[in-house]
């Protein structure tokens, strides 16, 4: 039988490194393969910005990889050599995008700018690839209300964020591929659904309490599960060094309990610290944990065949060291949500859905 666990395990193992070989590089948190960034005026002007990086582009069925192939050809990689693909890719949105105005579809609005960023741009920290960003410009009708976006072009899930004039955030939310996004009026007093006062001074945002939880719980599961490999390994290296339930029962509690603390001081901005900084703390701590799990521990068989672990310093250590790691943990994913925005007025909703969706991430890899 211990053969046949020691197997097992060695088996998982493969499994793993073969993933962390076949992964794509990675990134601190994954947005989608674009981001759309909107402005709308109270004038009824709005401008577009899609963006993109390069190596989310190559890994896609868009047709852009001889393109993309060409302009990595040119060393040292340029700008000009990338703005091809931006402008193939800007086609291609034209082609197959639309914009909404109130209930009425209307063209895609004009191009006027293909920009492409390259790694040692100020503003690029932490990338590795270039990034095209597409500026496109519109205007609306001044009887319009309501804004909204929608793609059929196969890039899965992306992230929206619209500022208008008097928002102190932006107004997120994920779009996928053929599907309308949820119209966003062009004054902040425009409601969304019915029953929104419009005499209110300034309306909180109008979004259903269980669309909020609903939108964050998703946002946090899936940074974890398929999009969070750093987090997953560091969950894994805490299941496989727990020879007990109980173990594992106090180590879990314990990184869940200081991720949420950081999260929060993190989007409320009581605690701001750069990704240059989080991100590598957040790698050092999966090798930490990786290289302190083979250090031999007291472990003894029971009268029936099952482990004990025995309760002493290296156990307190261990729970103190995952607690601690946890706290940049949850700066990481404070991170996910500075970049995404919050919901003005629902605040506390958001961070409930995003923490219940990370809980279950990570349940739904130890369980597996």
């Amino acid at each position: 039988m211990e053969r046949l666990v020691r197997r097992l395990l060695l088996g998982l193992m493969a499994v793993v490194l073969s993933l962390i070989v076949l992964h794509p590089p990675a990134q601190a948190h994954d947005l989608g393969l674009i981001t759309v960034d909107v402005r709308l005026d109270p004038g009824r002007r709005y401008e577009l910005v899609v963006s993109s990086d390069v190596d989310h582009l190559s890994s896609a069925t868009l047709g852009l990889d001889s393109l993309i192939a060409t302009a990595r050809q040119t060393l040292p990689p340029t700008p000009e050599a990338f703005e091809p693909v931006g402008a193939a890719l800007a086609q291609m949105l034209a082609a197959r995008s639309s914009i909404r105005i109130d209930d009425q579809i209307v063209g895609f609005p004009m191009l006027v700018d293909v920009l492409v960023k390259m790694p040692e741009q100020p503003g690029m920290e932490g990338q590795t690839h270039p990034r095209l960003v597409l500026r496109f410009s519109g205007t609306a009708p001044l009887s319009a209300q309501k804004w909204g976006f929608q793609t059929d072009l196969p890039v899965g899930q992306y992230l929206i964020r619209v500022v208008r004039e008097g928002d102190s955030m932006p107004h997120a939310q994920w779009g996928d591929a053929g599907r309308p996004m949820t119209p966003v009026g062009f004054d902040v007093r425009t409601p969304m659904v019915p029953g929104v006062d419009l005499n209110q001074e300034k309306p909180a945002d109008p979004r259903p309490a269980g669309g909020v939880l609903g939108t964050y719980f998703r946002l946090g599961f899936t940074h974890i599960v398929p999009g969070g490999l750093d987090h997953v390994l560091f969950v894994l290296g805490l299941f496989f060094a727990a020879v007990t339930v109980r173990t594992l029962l106090l180590q879990v509690p314990a990184f869940t309990v200081a991720h949420c603390v950081t999260l929060a001081l993190g989007v409320t901005g009581a605690v701001r610290i750069s990704p240059s900084i989080v991100e590598p703390l957040i790698a050092i701590s999966i090798v930490v944990v990786a290289l302190e799990n083979v250090i031999p521990r007291r472990v003894s068989h029971r009268s029936d065949g099952t482990l004990s672990e025995q309760i002493g310093p290296r156990w307190i250590w261990r729970t103190a060291l995952v607690f601690g790691f946890g706290l940049l943990h949850g700066l990481g994913f404070a991170g996910v949500l500075g970049e995404v925005g919050l919901p003005e007025g629902q605040l506390g909703l958001a961070l409930l859905g995003f923490n219940l969706g990370v809980e279950a991430g990570q349940i739904a890899v130890v369980l597996a």
